[in-house]
């Protein structure tokens, strides 16, 4: 539901009669009769809807049944007294004068009314419903007439007459007195008057109100089982006092949604709101669930306002909103808040998780609700509707299917639709969102749920003092961050104080079992012993272990399983049990492994859904032995890696990194780390590096491993160390100031051993070392500085990201400097150097457009890009120069490309310590300060960076002169003066003498960027100079108008500024003005606001410039009814013929007085739409007058005259679009004047006349012109029969298209390689047998398919035309692989044409023209790509389907012959994908795509392709799972760089129960491994995801 204004903002009617009126019209709105007004029932009712489009906006009645709405927006007074001098009376005028501004043509067209609703007086209402009875006349002159009559009867409403045009008189009046013109006051009275509905109400009861209680009672209340008809209607009233505060917009489906929730019962009822209910109730017992908690320890709750706010956003702004998070992130706990929320505030939620039951399909889970889904989710109420899915991850399980099926039966038309939330694990989230996303194609918006902040874990530790202990050391602190950690911390410890070793997730796992599982060893009462509730435990993890997820845990303690199902570790289904959580399972395992009578898991089936838990296991172990026994470290470490190759059967690549994801996630590492460092160095380090660039969580968790790196920097295996240097950048631009300085210390020695100098690793070295900057020795300061010159694109990531660039300002400001200039502007002698044509380098570089950020409001601000800003900022004299340097080189490049007026040079001087200096540039470059001009980013971002920086200083009181100093002297680009310039003005009073040398050069003062500023800062300076200088200020005015006076003509032109003589003489006048102190004036403010000072000569310029504002009004005027015209002359839109042809001469009779300086071309163009129109119009009907279709005849023959031939055009024009162009609207309507000899003579053409304007639009030099066309040939063709021989449309037609094709005609390239038009003489026999490219078949593509189908009629010129359509082929054949390169790639629509043609004959049973093709084509196959993409697209019925797999193994044969070289785009073309909404017959197209895929057996690049095709023929099988791995090969390196598809196409296989446990299920786990172990980020997400699998075998 939409919202408008607030009648509590916008005053009006009394709230009881503007709610009993709105009732009104929406009980007419339920019965489905007309309102007031309206001839038929309304389909929504608005309410308040002044902000929207509504000047009458207290209720609106809206019919949108017919092909454009039909509106009557109403006013409600409780009282309307009609005077000039009521204000009720005058603001209801003035809102229908508001109405008609915005919606005149609607109003004029009664397709809007302007309705008043009041109680009385009634005798002023009814003389004013008179009045709109008596105006409703064609023209206001009818009226006249009709007043002149009726005066002299003495007719009532005569007074409401001059009523209302005496207030429409003063509500039309300037303010200062200048009134409307009489005929004016009237014409707008008059179109206010018949477009006007009175109706009269009174408060209570009446004829309406009577007559809609027994409509309501006989049509939609039903009376036996609910409230009656008066009851209903004070509901009617109840919900217009609710919904018209907000705004609101209600359809009948919507009102009769509010009324069910109100209690009303209504006729037609759904059946299905007994499983509504049953949905209502099990949503409110899943969301009181408290399986959820709410509070951590049972006193603290964190109400997360945040984050529940920017999820309701999500959701009331996105369809499809996924919140993902860690495994007890509390995700389940904010989405469960949000969704009571919103049932509680009565919208429509089903909730429910999709882990806590065992379902497999819908129709379970509408057997648990009670209901059948999809009648109950159709038939719920209207407004927000929420799906609520916890538990989303379960698409691991089944790839989807579920989820899938869920969202199918939600309801999708509009008014209906139901928003869902989906609720998933982290590692769960890509998979969830291609399932919400692929059943509707929509967009999912992702949410990622967030850690607490600081005031929640300042809540936690003062409702929990004991959790401090973990503040001690930052990553036991970073523990806090997470919900679920710190709930079982609280649930386990309380208020005790935790012990000091807790630091890592090891210590909580140990934490939970001896405290929360064993209780500390105390008995609670009816919850166990320890001991027992610890065999209950470790029997759980024994059931998981074997592959069970539930299990009866019979034999152990009853009061033990009551007591860990109490306190969370346990839920019970039926008579089983299972963990609660899955971090809970993993605790449970690690335990369990750590034991003496550990369970051998070596042979367990798939092991790797206990990967967490031997992780964990292994964290315990080394954490253990640390404190206990230090020395025992290696010996530990070889156990854990012992049995991981164990577990992994010397094969599965993945358990190799989990003995150091173990390390990696200690929670103190360091002396691990240390202590181990003889058994991590043994291989050079080579497998701890690696495991650590795959498997590191985060920057902070690399802080060790990255101390011990360093350390040992000396000791590594040059892979390592080539590795290392990788990880180090990363991981310091990740950490940035949080980064150790003892590691900052260490970092340059650690790089110059690492860095072998070559360009591979030459970025990685350089963001290092920047990092670095505060402890840089000279050693290091040489090595960047060489990587600089050798490598200077590999330090732009240091110089352009502020990270980087900023402590480097801050430490070594030179040595930035040296690589900006290194990156920017290069070396002379450098290998990589800059195009001079460029001046700077900028790969890479955002868009930087002063349109973008100020309009649009995106991107970036131009000065805090690259490295200017920061520099100047910490090291002026550094960044000045940088800047300048910068500004140079571009300006340069600029000026020496010099190919565009724009790029002439300007010239400026500007006096500097005791010197001129001189500033050169084209008028562009000024423009790039505000980047108003396109040119390089660095430039532009300088100059944005220079402009703030002196802008500073000048706001802090630093000297004018020294800031000009030190700007201009740093560079000579133009581009400097207008930063200096611009920040003078902006100070303009503290400004003495410094802007004078900008106001004695006119140059500067034509700067596109400097004019304004100096306009609004001049009269400043001048008006604080002293006499002799306002003086002198006078004079130079007068000078420098006098000397531009004087200047010839040809050196008047100003590059970038409107090049007009009045325009530069507005300039100089203006200049001459403002310098003039004798100009200004003080002129009292009205009210007493005070004073201002005006210069009275420029207040007369801008006066007369505002009587040239008509040219504006006539360009938007001439802009829509252009439009208008040609939507007509398209028939996509209905228009008054009549009403067009007078505003074209309402617009032609303006342009006579006031002629645009730009000529009449637009005029010729509308002239030729409007006389379309009317030929359009006549042919279907009468009332076009025969001197206007005489005219319209003479407009069409000059549009068609107008078309420039292809034969002598000099200019590429031809692929230009212009719908509005006068030759397309002749295109579009002579084939109609063949057709119709009647309709011709009418127009008084004679046959010769359109014949030669249809020669003249056939060879039009305009593609688009020749489509026009010989698409209105084909329509008229389509339409009627021939007549024979001397048939005009068929003889003119096909002469037209022998033209078309005749005037194509292109020479071979001269010397200089261009090719010059002719005209071929006998197109047919010289297309057929010339070997050379002789066409330009941009122009003869559209005579193609008008040929095809003229020669399929049923007449006697079919022979010529196919003759020429033969010709055409044939000369394609010839020459289609002769054509240049740049032909070839503009001739899409001639390839299509012929292709689209082959395509539907063999697709018919005709393979002749193929095979020809084939033939033709075989030594380039290639040019056949689109032919067979076209057989694919046309076979969309079963006969052509047929046909298609027929011909398509002998395609294959051929093309994919052992040996025979063939494109990428070819191979994929002989696999095509079915036509939309159709589906091949599964035993020939598997065939197909087996022979297929066997023939490309290895070629990983075309992997993707095969899965697409796949995918849409839904064949996800293992036959077919293992063609795609054989096309995928085993090469992860090739597969990462040509495969995109491959990681989620193996997840996909590897989710599925049934695939994952084949042998191809194990080719896809062993390739995914491979994947991951050579660092393939997309295969490590995934793998992560795989091994976060929510359950296992829950069923």
């Amino acid at each position: 539901m939409s919202r408008g204004s607030s009648p509590e903002g916008t005053g009006g009617a009394g709230t009881f009669f503007e709610c009993r009126v709105a009732a009104v019209e929406l009980g007419a709105l339920l019965c489905r009769i007309p309102v007031e007004g309206l001839e038929g029932p309304p389909t929504e009712i608005r309410l308040q809807q002044g902000d929207t489009g509504f000047p009458l906006d207290d209720v609106i009645a809206v019919d949108r049944s017919g092909p454009f709405p039909f509106v009557v927006e109403k006013q409600v007074k409780r009282t309307l007294r009609i005077a000039p001098s009521e204000e009720p009376w005058r603001k209801t005028v003035s809102q229908c004068l508001q109405s008609l501004h915005q919606h005149g043509p609607e109003i004029d067209a009664r397709r809007r009314l302007l309705g008043v609703v009041a109680t009385g007086p009634v005798r002023d209402l009814e003389e004013l419903a008179k009045l709109a009875k008596a105006a409703d006349r064609p023209c206001v002159d009818d009226f006249r007439v009709e007043l002149a009559v009726t005066g002299r009867r003495g007719e009532s409403y005569h007074r409401m007459w001059r009523h209302l045009t005496s207030t429409v008189a003063q509500l039309m009046t300037a303010p200062d007195g200048t009134g409307p013109a009489l005929d004016v006051v009237e014409e707008t009275a008059f179109r206010i008057a018949r477009r006007l509905v009175v109706q009269i109400e009174p408060e209570t009861g009446g004829a309406t109100y009577r007559s809609l209680l027994g409509l309501l009672e006989a049509m939609v209340v039903d009376t036996q089982r609910g409230p009656g008809a008066a009851d209903v209607f004070r509901r009617l009233t109840d919900i217009a006092a609710e919904y018209g505060p907000q705004g609101g917009v209600i359809d009948v489906r919507m009102l009769r949604d509010l009324l069910h929730a109100r209690g009303a019962v209504l006729r037609a009822d759904p059946p299905a709101l007994a499983e509504v209910e049953a949905v209502r109730r099990w949503t409110e017992r899943f969301l009181a669930s408290p399986r959820v908690g709410r509070q951590l320890g049972g006193r603290l709750r964190l109400e997360r306002a945040q984050q529940v706010e920017v999820l309701r956003e999500a959701v009331g702004a996105h369809e499809r909103v996924l919140l993902s998070g860690p495994a007890g992130a509390g995700k389940s706990a904010l989405a469960r808040k949000l969704a009571g929320t919103m049932h509680a505030a009565g919208g429509t939620v089903f909730a429910l998780s999709l882990t806590e039951r065992a379902w497999h399909t819908v129709a379970d889970i509408g057997h648990e609700v009670g209901a059948r889904l999809e009648r109950a989710l159709a038939a719920a109420p209207g407004g927000m509707r929420l799906l609520l899915v916890d538990g989303a991850e379960q698409v691991l399980t089944d790839d989807g299917a579920l989820l899938s099926s869920l969202l199918e039966v939600l309801p999708r038309a509009e008014g209906g639709r139901w928003r869902v939330l989906a609720v998933a694990r982290e590692q769960a989230a890509d998979g969830v969102e291609r399932v919400l996303g692929r059943v509707d194609g929509g967009e999912v918006h992702r949410l990622q749920m967030q850690l607490l902040d600081d005031d929640e874990v300042r809540s936690v530790l003062a409702a929990f003092p004991g959790l401090r202990r973990l503040l001690r050391s930052p990553r036991s602190a970073r523990l806090l961050r997470h919900l679920f950690v710190v709930e079982q911390l609280v649930r386990a410890a309380g208020d005790v104080v935790l012990p000091r070793q807790v630091l890592g997730e090891e210590d909580i796992a140990d934490w939970v079992y001896e405290g929360l599982v064993r209780c500390g060893g105390v008995r609670r009462p009816g919850g166990g012993g320890p001991d027992e509730r610890t065999d209950v435990y470790l029997a759980m993890a024994d059931a998981v272990i074997d592959g069970h997820a539930w299990a009866s845990l019979r034999g152990c303690s009853g009061a033990a399983r009551e007591g860990l199902v109490g306190d969370g570790i346990l839920v019970r289904g039926g008579a089983e049990f299972a963990f609660a959580h899955d971090v809970h399972q993993d605790y449970a395992i690690a335990v369990r492994l750590g034991m003496s009578d550990a369970p051998d898991v070596t042979g367990v089936v798939g092991p790797r859904r206990l990967l967490r838990g031997f992780r964990l296991w292994a964290q315990m172990l080394l954490a253990r032995t640390a404190r206990r026994a230090p020395a025992r470290l290696p010996a530990a470490w070889r156990e854990i890696t012992s049995r991981a190759h164990d577990v992994a059967g010397g094969g599965d690549v993945r358990w190799a990194d989990v003995p150091f994801e173990a390390l990696f996630e200690l929670g103190e590492s360091r002396g691990v780390l240390a202590a181990l460092a003889a058994q991590l160095l043994d291989d050079g380090a080579v497998a701890l590096v690696s495991a650590a660039s795959r498997r590191l969580p985060d920057a902070e968790a690399a802080v060790p491993v990255l101390d011990f790196l360093l350390a040992q920097a000396d000791a590594l295996a040059p892979h390592a160390a080539d590795a290392a240097l990788v990880c180090t950048a990363t991981w310091l631009l990740a950490l940035g100031e949080r980064t150790p300085r003892e590691l900052v210390a260490r970092v340059p020695g650690a790089v110059a051993c690492w860095y072998d100098g070559g360009p591979r690793r030459a970025q990685e070295a350089a963001c290092a070392l920047a990092c670095a900057a505060e402890r840089l020795d000279d050693d290091a300061r040489d090595l960047l500085a060489k990587i600089a010159f050798r490598h200077p694109l590999s330090v732009q990531c240091v110089v352009e990201d502020r990270r980087l660039s900023l402590p480097l300002a801050r430490h070594e400001p030179a040595l930035l400097a040296r690589l900006a200039r290194s990156f920017y502007l290069g070396h002379p002698h450098s290998q990589d150097h800059v195009d001079a044509r460029e001046g700077v380098r900028e790969p890479g570089w955002p868009l930087v457009s002063r349109v973008a950020r100020e309009v649009l409001q995106r991107g970036p601000d131009p000065a805090d890009l690259g490295p200017f800003g920061v520099l100047v900022e910490h090291a002026p004299d550094h960044g000045l120069a940088l800047i300048g340097a910068v500004a140079d080189a571009a300006t340069s490049a600029v000026m020496r490309r010099g190919d565009t007026r724009a790029a002439r040079p300007v010239s400026v001087t500007w006096p500097l310590a005791g010197s001129l200096r001189t500033y050169v540039g084209p008028h562009r470059v000024s423009a790039w300060l505000w980047a108003g001009e396109a040119g390089p980013g660095p430039v532009i971002a300088a100059l944005a960076a220079l402009h703030r920086w002196a802008n500073a200083r000048a706001g802090a009181g630093a000297a004018l002169a020294e800031i000009v100093e030190q700007v201009l002297g740093c560079g000579e680009s133009l581009a400097l003066v207008s930063v200096v310039v611009d920040v003078l003005c902006q100070h303009a009073a503290r400004i003495e003498t410094e802007l004078d040398p900008a106001l004695e050069q006119p140059a500067i003062w034509l700067l596109p960027t400097t004019s304004s500023a100096m306009v609004a800062a001049v009269p400043i300076v001048v008006s604080r100079a002293g006499r002799e200088r306002q003086e002198a200020y006078r004079l130079l005015g007068q000078r420098l108008v006098a000397e531009h006076a004087a200047l010839p003509e040809a050196q008047l032109a100003a590059p970038g500024v409107v090049e007009r003589q009045r325009t530069r003489d507005h300039v100089f006048r203006t200049m001459a003005a403002l310098l003039d102190c004798a100009q200004y004036e003080q002129v009292e403010l009205p009210d007493g606001r005070g004073r201002v000072v005006v210069n009275r000569a420029v207040r007369q310029m801008y006066a007369e410039a505002e009587e040239t504002q008509g040219d504006l009004h006539r360009f938007v005027e001439s802009f829509a009814l252009a439009e208008d015209a040609c939507r007509a002359r398209d028939e996509t839109d209905t228009v008054d013929v009549h009403r067009l042809f007078e505003r074209m001469a309402v617009l032609e009779a303006a342009l006579e007085v006031s002629p645009p300086l730009e000529g009449l071309g637009d005029l010729e163009d509308i002239r030729a739409a409007v006389a379309a129109v009317l030929v359009q119009r006549a042919a279907g009907e009468d009332g076009v007058e025969p001197w206007q279709l005489h005219w319209a005849g003479e407009q069409l023959m000059a549009a068609a005259a107008s078309t420039p031939s292809a034969l002598t055009s000099t200019d590429l024009v031809c692929e230009e679009q212009n719908h509005k162009a006068g030759d397309r609207s002749a295109a579009h309507i002579l084939p109609l004047l063949l057709a119709d000899e009647d309709l011709r003579r009418r127009t008084r053409l004679t046959a010769q006349d359109t014949s030669t304007a249809t020669a003249a639009v056939a060879s039009s030099d305009f593609i688009e012109v020749r489509n026009t066309l010989t698409t209105a040939l084909t329509n008229q063709w389509t339409h009627g029969p021939c007549s024979g021989p001397a048939d005009r449309l068929h003889t003119e037609g096909l002469a037209a298209l022998n033209t078309m094709v005749a005037t194509a005609g292109l020479h071979p390239p001269d010397e200089s390689g261009n090719r010059q038009p002719y005209q071929l003489t006998s197109p047919v026999p010289t297309l057929r047998t010339s070997t050379t490219a002789i066409l330009d078949l941009r122009l003869a593509a559209p005579a193609v398919s008008a040929l095809h189908h003229a020669a399929r009629t049923d007449c006697i010129h079919r022979a010529e035309a196919d003759a020429l359509l033969q010709a055409l082929t044939a000369h394609d054949r010839l020459t289609w692989t002769k054509q240049s390169a740049d032909m070839a790639k503009r001739s899409r629509p001639w390839r299509r044409a012929h292709d689209t043609i082959t395509a539907k004959q063999a697709l018919a049973g005709d393979r002749g023209r193929l095979e020809e093709t084939v033939t033709a084509f075989a030594n380039e196959p290639d040019a056949l790509v689109d032919l067979l993409l076209s057989l694919a697209r046309q076979a969309t019925t079963p006969t052509q389907i047929t046909e298609l797999l027929t011909l398509w193994p002998g395609l294959l044969d051929r093309f994919l012959t052992s040996g025979r070289r063939c494109s990428g785009h070819l191979r994929e073309a002989l696999l095509p994908a079915p036509a939309d909404g159709t589906r091949w017959p599964a035993q020939p197209t598997w065939v197909i795509i087996t022979t297929w895929a066997k023939a490309h057996t290895g070629a990983t690049a075309r992997a993707d392709h095969l899965i697409r095709i796949l995918d849409r023929h839904q064949l996800f099988t293992s036959a077919a799972i293992a063609l795609v791995l054989d096309v995928l090969g085993t090469d992860p390196a090739a597969v990462t760089c040509l495969s995109r598809s491959a990681v989620p196409f193996l997840q996909r296989v590897l989710t599925n129960p049934v695939l994952s446990a084949e042998p191809i299920g194990q080719h896809a786990h062993r390739l995914l491994d491979e994947l991951a172990a050579s660092a393939n980020a997309e295969a490590l997400q995934a793998q992560r995801a795989l091994e976060e699998a929510p359950t296992l075998n829950r069923d």
